[in-house]
């Protein structure tokens, strides 16, 4: 897990900017938060309705998978799937979708729901 501090620099005519660094020693936050003097533009939020994201499922990660399953075959199509384990929302920040502009990106879902599978 990164962390990063992100101080805001005050100009004489009233107008700011920003840049961030790493908290941890030998850390470098992604290239859009390390150059100097990015902007934030704020909106009203819309009301998001969110599903309870409690993280990860300790027992269900615990457990074994099923040892009698079928290994996948090319005749008979049996695959094994993979068991969500946990479970979260992520900000649009930290997800980059190809071929979507930010604006877009942020017009379509301001969070990413996010899952870790345990095959």
């Amino acid at each position: 897990m990164q962390q990063f501090e992100i101080s805001r620099r005050r100009y004489w005519h009233g107008g700011s900017s920003y840049h961030a660094k790493s908290v941890a020693g030998g850390g470098f936050p992604p290239l859009f938060l390390r150059r100097e003097g990015w902007t934030i533009h704020t909106s009203k939020s819309r009301d998001f309705k969110l599903d309870e994201a409690l993280g990860v499922d300790s027992n269900l990660r615990a457990r074994l998978p099923d040892f009698d399953f079928v290994l996948p075959d090319e005749r008979t199509n049996h695959i094994l799937l993979p068991r969500v384990v946990g479970k979260w929302y992520c900000p649009f920040l930290f997800v980059k979708e190809s071929r979507m502009n930010v604006k877009d990106q942020v017009d379509r879902s301001r969070f990413y729901e996010m899952t870790l599978e345990q095959q």
